[in-house]
């Protein structure tokens, strides 16, 4: 159950709490004796700051929200054969135009799930950045978004088939406009109000950024077309 909650076990570690309650606990809950683990009495009787405290509790939900979001082996093969079908459509909606495309309704995807937190325990390791718990540390609650997608492809290393992914706000902000099936052209032009005071020579660079935006969500199929 460790690696499920290495950020929860490595911050017990930098605020010196012993893991060995949390750990029982976790096992405990592997045997399936009850879904979920209370927060409050895990952390023993070690005096934490209010930041600290809050620190735990919210990496902690975030893993076992991830924890719980996985899916068996064998649905994962059902979720890569569904997920081969959305790349087929996915091929013939991004050779169009995106101008051809703005009629069409899309929607969150069914697997993609997205959350807010104070501090930005999700980072893209693969690219140019590593989860630093030093950075946790350092600063003061903030705005931060990110996603976990249920995938097609089990990580045997990890347990796991849940992809987390982080997100810019204005990312956050499209994917939520397709919470319910909406239009490319209706969504684009909710999330564009929100620079309307925008000097009109940088309204084009936005127009310009939004598409690419929405793009990129589809090439991700965190939003795939609609379909009655």
């Amino acid at each position: 159950m460790e690696i499920y909650y290495s950020r929860t076990l490595a911050l017990m570690e930098a605020l010196s709490i012993d893991s060995h309650l949390f750990l029982n606990r976790l096992s405990f809950a592997e045997k399936g004796n009850f879904l979920k683990i209370e927060t409050e009495p895990i952390w023993g009787e070690k005096k934490l700051t209010r930041l600290n405290h809050k620190r735990l509790n919210e990496i902690f939900s975030i893993e076992q929200e991830k924890y719980f979001l996985r899916d068996n082996i064998y649905y994962v093969k059902e979720i890569r054969k569904i997920e081969i079908s959305q790349s087929k459509i996915r091929s013939i909606i991004l050779n169009k135009p995106f101008s051809d495309l703005l009629k069409i309704k899309f929607v969150l995807n069914p697997f993609v799930s997205t959350y807010e937190s104070d501090w930005k325990w999700i980072v893209r390791h693969s690219y140019t950045e590593v989860f630093n718990l030093k950075n946790i540390l350092d600063v003061n609650e903030k705005d931060y978004y990110f996603l976990f997608k249920r995938t097609g492809v089990y990580d045997s290393s990890l347990g796991t088939n849940i992809l987390e992914f982080p997100l810019s706000d204005c990312s956050y902000f499209l994917l939520r406009l397709f919470e319910s099936p909406n239009s490319l052209m209706k969504a684009s032009a909710r999330f564009l109000r929100q620079f309307e005071l925008v000097p009109e020579d940088e309204k084009k660079q936005i127009q310009s950024l939004t598409e690419s935006l929405i793009t990129e969500l589809m090439f991700r199929m965190f939003i795939i077309p609609y379909q009655d």
